[in-house]
C-alpha cells in the first residue's frame, strides 16, 4: 500500500494498490475465518482498490465479503486490544455499503461508477 502511496505516476500507483489489494485478499484467505484479521485485511484491501479507483461492480463483493467475516470473528475477539481501531474501519466499510445498496436501489448511482468515501483522498 505504501508503495502505491509514494509512487508518483497514476499508472504506477494502480499497480501498487492492486498489487496490495491482491496482497491482503490473500492474507485473509490464509486465515480461519474466525480469525480478527480475516475482516480487517479485507478492509485494507478495500481501501487499496477505493484509493486504485476500481468500480463499484469490483468493490461490492468486497464490502459484502467484509460484511459477512465480521460475526465470524467477533465471536472470538469482539474485544480484543484492537477492537477500538478494527471497529472504526469496518464502521466506514459497513456505512458506505448501506449507503451504496441503498442509492443503487434508488437507482442514483450505477455499478460501473467509482464511488467512494469521502474520506478517501488520492494520495496523487
Amino acid at each position: 500500500m505504501q508503495q502505491g502511496i509514494a509512487t508518483e505516476d497514476e499508472k504506477g500507483a494502480k499497480l501498487e494498490f492492486a498489487r496490495s489489494a491482491r496482497y491482503y485478499m490473500q492474507s485473509a484467505q490464509s486465515y480461519p475465518e474466525d480469525e480478527e484479521n480475516v475482516p480487517y485485511f479485507l478492509h485494507v484491501a478495500l481501501e487499496a482498490y477505493w484509493w486504485h479507483g476500481k468500480t463499484l461492480r469490483e468493490v461490492m463483493p468486497l464490502l459484502h465479503q467484509i460484511r459477512d467475516a465480521i460475526p465470524k470473528m467477533t465471536k472470538i475477539w469482539g474485544n480484543s486490544e484492537f477492537s477500538r481501531l478494527r471497529d472504526t474501519k469496518f464502521k466506514l466499510g459497513l456505512e458506505f455499503l448501506s449507503r451504496c445498496e441503498q442509492a443503487l436501489a434508488d437507482g442514483t448511482i450505477a455499478l460501473n461508477k467509482i464511488i467512494k468515501p469521502e474520506t478517501i483522498v488520492s494520495p496523487q
